[in-house]
């Protein structure tokens, strides 16, 4: 799953040409894939101080992302066959789709069509706003901003990139811009074209994407063929997320044919485009 969410996760959500190499040379090192070989990748030992801890949970939420209602359809003939709401298909509830005929052929096709939220202000789920911020994380952006050698907004319009409707809403509940929290305020930032999150969680996200594979002895520390074998290694390498969908879900191969990201919003069948 590392290796899954370095190089098809994150391009996908974060779609810029510089990032998406960057993410692989985060995986397979600056020679790449080809020349790295198909079970071997650069490591430099074990990093125990590799972590953002509080700064990491502080921004990078990604709650908007879920929808408070999923749709459900047919894998095989694209028909809608319900929509419920997602509070109803958690956890211990997370089988009660299958119940009423649901493959898990159609539970991925039906995810893959369903396009996630976007990160931004007025988009949080309902079925999550009870959520309370956990005790010991930073408050407020501005401060968060500066211990990050970034530049803090001095207006709410700076902060919200013109936005001048958001500019004011924000305003009027805080009324001083040093006083908006982090989560809000990272939310309330422009995006960069082709990002799905604006500048603060990306900076957390840049040091976060090295550090959880440094800070892994399973990944800078024991990537060789004593822990995982040589099979295991190729397997890993020659793997990717579409493998695995495929591997479980055949039937799926009609639509991720041509399907180069399965991260991306999949191509519907004919029936689900009403």
């Amino acid at each position: 799953m590392a290796k899954i969410h370095t190089v098809e996760w994150t391009p996908a959500i974060l779609v810029h040409p510089t990032l998406q190499t960057g993410m692989r040379i985060n995986w397979w090192g600056a020679v790449g894939e080809k020349l790295n070989g198909i079970v071997s990748r650069p490591t430099k030992g074990l990093d125990h101080q590799a972590h953002s801890g509080l700064r990491f949970v502080s921004v990078y939420r990604m709650h908007p992302l879920i929808p408070d209602t999923i749709a459900l359809f047919d894998s095989s003939t694209g028909t809608h066959h319900s929509t419920l709401p997602t509070k109803d298909v958690l956890f211990t509830q997370a089988h009660s789709p299958f119940r009423s005929g649901l493959t898990l052929s159609d539970a991925f096709y039906s995810l893959g069509i369903n396009y996630a939220g976007a990160i931004t202000t007025n988009n949080y789920p309902d079925f999550l706003r009870s959520l309370r911020t956990p005790d010991g994380q930073f408050r407020d952006l501005a401060t968060f901003r500066r211990l990050l050698g970034m530049s803090a907004p001095a207006t709410f319009a700076e902060l919200t990139g013109g936005n001048g409707t958001l500019a004011r809403e924000l305003e009027e509940v805080y009324g001083d811009i040093e006083l908006v929290d982090v989560l809000v305020g990272s939310h309330s930032e422009p995006l960069i074209p082709g990002f799905g999150f604006g500048d603060t969680a990306f900076r957390i996200f840049v040091v976060m994407a090295s550090n959880r594979l440094k800070s892994d002895r399973f990944f800078a520390q024991a990537w060789n063929e004593e822990t995982y074998t040589a099979e295991g290694l190729a397997w890993v390498q020659r793997t990717g997320m579409k493998d695995v969908l495929l591997r479980h879900c055949p039937d799926l191969h009609r639509v991720l044919r041509h399907c180069d990201n399965v991260f991306a919003p999949w191509a519907k069948l004919p029936r689900s485009r009403a």
